[in-house]
């Protein structure tokens, strides 16, 4: 049986449209939300400075991604952002911890310099 003709760059892009239209039926425009809700978390003010900040950077932008995503569904919720949720929270969690166990009182000065409203 001969194969299939492997599918073009056109077909892969309309699936890819289609997939865009599916989700942001479901979630919304989350996108654009995101920025404005990063940026109010860290008092418009980041820095990240180590491997150690970006990896706990992430998280935290996972964790507001499936928030916007569980708010946008919120009267019928999003079981999928929730699971989520609590996963990222516990690597989180274990980031915090080795970065505390490593770096001492680095993560608290820090902390308290930016919390302290030293931005």
């Amino acid at each position: 049986m001969p194969k299939p003709n492997p599918r073009t760059a056109a077909d892969i892009l309309e699936e890819a449209a289609e997939t865009y239209r599916e989700k942001n039926a479901q979630y919304g425009d989350s996108y654009l939300k995101h920025g404005v809700i990063t940026s109010t978390l860290f008092g418009g003010k980041a820095v990240l400075a180590t491997a150690d900040d970006f990896n706990r950077y992430a998280i935290v932008d996972l964790i507001v991604v499936k928030l916007i995503r569980y708010c946008n569904n919120f009267y019928t919720g999003h079981q999928d952002s929730i699971r989520d949720l609590i996963v990222y929270g516990s690597m989180l969690e274990e980031l915090d911890e080795r970065a505390r166990n490593r770096d001492g009182n680095r993560a608290r000065e820090e902390n308290s310099r930016l919390v302290g409203g030293e931005r």
